[in-house]
């Protein structure tokens, strides 16, 4: 691969890195029940990863060291800036923290929720859309935009999503099987989550799974089972996607 390649290298591969696509900070006592209880939920009807920290967790003088690191592994932050957030030294602990560790200023997205009733929404609901809608635009690109000349993609990348958005035709209304094949080390396992990234939010459920030969000769076949199938909620799944990769 050329030297001139590797910053677009970076740029395709960022897609798949992160463990979260967003990291929720709010100020528990003030919002976790009402407004980003709310935001979460919508967020993760929209397939948006999406950490927010348990409500048990105990409070103590120093940050726990799992919310740091969920910081880092986020693509993304929304800060729920309520009232009495300055107040809280945790709070100001994180928000330091995610902007040392997210020093790109769009990787951040401020909410100023209730602090000035002339900067509000008039409804919650529009303000949790207008962000959702925000943030769903920046973590799942279309194929449209990857193949724009403007993009930053590897070189040859763009001509294997083309290939494989035409096998895929998500316009239709049936059920297709792609297989991608090749030597071990040829990017076959970024591809497929590359791809998954980009179309799983127009899915009801999906699941993602990767080196399922290893899984299954460490964990055995439970592990498998339970991502294999859409278990998160009792109703009925009429739009599901699966990825599998290196099955054999």
């Amino acid at each position: 691969m050329a030297l001139s390649s590797q910053r677009a290298f970076t740029s395709a591969t960022a897609v798949c890195s992160w463990k979260y696509q967003v990291f929720l900070s709010f100020r528990g006592e003030e919002t976790r029940r009402g407004f980003t209880d709310y935001l979460y939920k919508q967020l993760d009807c929209r397939g948006i990863r999406t950490f927010r920290d348990d409500p048990d967790l105990e409070r103590g003088t120093d940050i726990n060291p799992e919310l740091l690191t969920a910081i880092e592994q986020s693509r993304l932050a929304i800060i729920v800036l309520s009232t009495n957030y300055a107040t809280s030294s945790w709070c100001l602990r994180e928000l330091t923290h995610i902007v040392q560790s997210m020093k790109e200023k769009e990787r951040i997205f401020p909410i100023f929720y209730d602090v000035d009733p002339s900067d509000d929404y008039r409804y919650d609901t529009e303000l949790i859309k207008k962000f959702v809608d925000a943030v769903w635009d920046k973590v799942h690109p279309t194929f449209s935009l990857l193949y724009s000349s403007e993009s930053e993609i590897l070189v040859g990348l763009d001509i294997k999503l083309r290939e494989i958005d035409k096998h895929l035709d998500t316009n239709a209304n049936d059920v297709r099987f792609v297989g991608i094949w090749g030597m071990g080390g040829m990017g076959k396992t970024t591809l497929a989550r590359l791809v998954y990234e980009t179309i799983s939010h127009s899915f009801e459920d999906s699941s993602f799974l990767a080196n399922v030969r290893e899984v299954y000769a460490t964990h055995g076949l439970v592990p498998l089972q339970k991502s294999f199938f859409p278990l998160s909620s009792g109703k009925k799944i009429y739009k599901f996607m699966m990825l599998i990769v290196d099955l054999l």
